[in-house]
């Protein structure tokens, strides 16, 4: 038995969340982790989690609680890359016990992280059994070698990949998340999100089949690969059972790719008679009127719809693969059977000008959607816009050296600033953005109108807060 500690990094609400949001914003159980976790104390680990941002931890704190243990997996997101190298630093100032990092950062960049000399191995892709490998076998590098998914420094030939790992085909393989490890009270959903807390997430899929040029699919590939319906549905009764989740998010990327298996979804949800309502992702073109009705028959509450663009050039340019007329369509399906809709949209695209973005705002508005959330373009690394920002010449391709992100929704300072504009220009867009589609008339006669008891005016008036506090700080 290994005594494992695996660390979400510390983050500071005000860091986490900028600009007034502090207070709405979620802070939900981090699922990576919670399956690495799951996987280790099934094969007879001891595990221990802390999650930096839930339990509001200082680094110091983590390097003292660091030497009880002999091996520490510390997760990395490229928005928070640099207070993960902080923590593997603070760990290191109190105990030589080996750090391994995993995440999408350091499976975008392993080489990169490897020469961190707080960092002895890094993670790349699904972490589970990679990692489950290396607590078997960390200290035996004849072992370490044959591990496939690691990087790690050799003395002579500097830093080695072992080579990628398969993909994980059957995902039903794994067990629940170890939720029960992570300050499960200390979690919350959105309260512009969700009124009902408990809430919680799952992920039912993995991979992505799309090819848009913003978005990093390393982690897990562009192969789709799914949990059974009926395994789907029993960790949502595992769920409501064991934590008393009232709501469910799921945090697939397109939960509808697989028509049928929603449909299989829907249908236990039914049969079972769980009466939870849930949320999810999905794309305007893997939806139809026909699973609209059976997911809101089901409980489906809202949905989210990553729309980015308004403007045809740059939806063409991003490779979103769909057009203006399937978003109405879709959206309009939405209406029609009573589901809430959310929309994203980002600004500030790689050779998006003003007029791009006003039409943006422009088809925001005429879509009449329950939610729209717009944020800034940053540049993730593997990425297609990465790669033409740098040949700008004038992003700085390594901010995540120098600054912690705040959630995207309201950046103080952009990551990256379209050729020809300037960061004036674009944080003011941004805000005009939110300005017009939040306080047109439109918009706050729906959301009065849509006021049916105290939960639904708690949240509304949380989103109002969030919005008008983000306009009065830019």
């Amino acid at each position: 038995m290994v005594r494992v500690l695996l660390i979400n990094p510390p983050l500071l609400k005000s860091e986490l969340y900028a600009r007034g949001s502090e207070e709405s914003a979620s802070i939900l159980p981090p699922l990576g982790l919670a399956y690495v976790a799951a996987v280790l104390k099934k094969e007879g680990h001891e595990v221990e989690v802390i999650d930096g941002i839930a339990e509001d931890i200082r680094l110091e704190e983590i390097g003292k609680r660091a030497i009880a243990f002999d091996i520490i997996g510390v997760e990395s997101l490229t928005a928070f890359a640099l207070r993960a190298h902080q923590t593997a630093a603070e760990i290191k100032k109190h105990s030589k016990v080996p750090v391994v990092m995993g995440g999408p950062h350091p499976t975008a960049l392993p080489f990169e992280v490897i020469n961190d000399k707080n960092v002895d191995f890094v993670v790349v892709g699904e972490g589970e059994y990679t990692f489950l490998e290396l607590v078997n076998n960390f200290k035996s590098i004849d072992k370490i070698k044959e591990i496939l998914g690691l990087v790690y420094e050799d003395d002579q030939k500097g830093a080695v990949f072992t080579g990628h790992r398969p993909l994980l085909k059957n995902l039903d393989e794994l067990p629940y998340p170890g939720l029960h490890l992570f300050p499960m009270k200390k979690y919350k959903n959105s309260e512009t999100r969700s009124a009902k807390q408990p809430a919680l997430s799952i992920i039912t899929s993995r991979g992505c089949t799309f090819g848009c040029t913003f978005c990093n699919k390393k982690i897990f590939g562009r192969v789709f690969r799914a949990h059974s319906a009926k395994r789907v549905v029993d960790e949502i009764e595992w769920l409501i059972q064991n934590f008393g989740a009232r709501q469910i998010s799921i945090w697939d990327e397109t939960f509808t790719l697989n028509r049928k298996r929603v449909i299989e979804i829907c249908n236990l949800l039914i049969e079972r008679k769980l009466n939870i309502p849930w949320d999810c992702a999905t794309r305007v073109d893997c939806i139809d009127y026909e699973l609209l009705k059976k997911m809101k028959e089901a409980g489906c509450e809202s949905i989210s719809y990553g729309i980015e663009s308004g403007s045809e050039r740059i939806i063409e340019s991003i490779k979103k693969g769909f057009t203006k007329s399937q978003v109405i369509t879709a959206l309009n399906a939405t209406r029609k059977v009573g589901i809430e809709i959310r929309t994203y949209f980002v600004l500030g695209f790689v050779g998006e000008t003003i007029k791009d973005m006003k039409q943006t705002i422009n088809f925001a508005k005429k879509l009449k959607p329950d939610y729209a959330t717009f944020t800034l373009l940053v540049p993730h690394p593997q990425t297609e816009e990465y790669e033409e920002a740098i040949k700008e010449g004038t992003f700085d391709d390594h901010y995540w050296k120098k600054i912690v992100l705040p959630e995207y929704n309201f950046l103080k300072n952009p990551v990256y600033v379209p050729k020809g504009l300037t960061a004036s220009q674009l944080l003011k867009i941004h805000m005009k953005a939110y300005r017009s589609f939040y306080f047109s008339p439109y918009t706050i006669l729906k959301q009065l109108t849509s006021i049916r008891n105290k939960d639904d005016l708690k949240r509304l008036y949380k989103g109002v807060m969030t919005i008008f506090k983000a306009q009065v700080k830019s």
